[in-house]
């Protein structure tokens, strides 16, 4: 009984390490996007506080999960970024995947618009062009920029 009690209270406090953690790599992980990578995509017509505010507004914590994953993704598979700290700063292609995942929020919440033009500015500055209609998995990493059109893209296993 003794044992069973204290198993419970020890997977408890697994958790609640896991979930600070979580919390703690998903707000260092905002604030480095939006420190490096928000700066990159603002436009005339779409300033950096605009644009901070958009991607805060429409990304869920399903995107942000995805996030995770697409950051592990590069810092697992680039030859030349074993950190994921290096893969936040200087993967284009992971810059690509999260605006990506801003303008197929906003497709999705018929903001069509937006999100076309969010595609061309990253298409524009990273040489990458993904349609906001399609679908994107968890863990994928984008080696180089290039042309996904609309397409369903699911988790890649190595």
């Amino acid at each position: 009984m003794i044992v069973s009690c204290a198993y419970r209270i020890l997977i408890y406090l697994l958790f609640l390490v896991v979930d600070l953690i979580f919390h703690f790599f998903t707000f260092f992980l905002l604030l480095l996007f939006q420190i490096y990578m928000i700066d990159e995509v603002e436009t005339e017509l779409i300033t950096a506080t605009e644009i901070k505010k958009l991607f805060l507004d429409m990304l869920t914590e399903e995107d942000i999960i995805s996030i995770h994953c697409d950051v592990i993704a590069a810092a697992y598979r680039s030859p030349s970024v074993q950190l994921a700290m290096l893969a936040i700063l200087f993967q284009t292609g992971l810059h690509t995947l999260v605006c990506y995942r801003v303008g197929h929020r906003l497709w999705q919440n018929d903001r069509t618009g937006l999100a076309k033009y969010l595609q061309s500015v990253i298409s524009k500055h990273y040489s990458a062009d993904i349609h906001p209609a399609c679908t994107i998995g968890q863990g994928i990493y984008l080696c180089t920029a290039a042309g996904v059109g609309k397409a369903i893209i699911t988790q890649i296993c190595d």
